[in-house]
């Protein structure tokens, strides 16, 4: 049974979702779905950001991409390190190669400086 609190947060991720596709999919969810999507965030691992793709904070999306590199980017700031170069890999997974990622889009190069 989905807690006040899950759906809370899940009422909360839906409507800030940049992505309309991931908020209409997660709508669609059980109670023991979301459940499971919002039981803890997608984690770094050693090969960086990886989880299936799929809505929610457990998933890889375009909400839990860009919130990834707002993150990254305030610590290189908070570190010194604004206008310094940031490289970042993708997955054609979703996004064709000749389309710019998610992170280049919502990180450009004057972003930290």
């Amino acid at each position: 049974m989905t807690s006040s609190r899950t759906s809370t947060a899940a009422q909360e991720w839906i409507s800030h979702d940049p992505d309309p596709q991931t908020a209409a999919e997660l709508a669609s969810l059980s109670e023991e779905e979301l459940d499971e999507r919002f039981a803890r965030p997608l984690m770094f691992g050693t090969a960086g950001l990886r989880g299936p793709l799929r809505g929610g904070p457990n998933g890889m999306n375009l909400a839990v991409v860009l919130r990834t590199t707002w993150a990254v980017a305030k610590v290189l700031t908070d570190h010194g390190l604004a206008g310094k170069h940031v490289g970042s890999g993708g997955t054609p997974r979703t996004v064709p190669r000749t389309s710019p990622s998610p992170q280049q889009k919502s990180l450009p190069p004057k972003a930290l400086r």
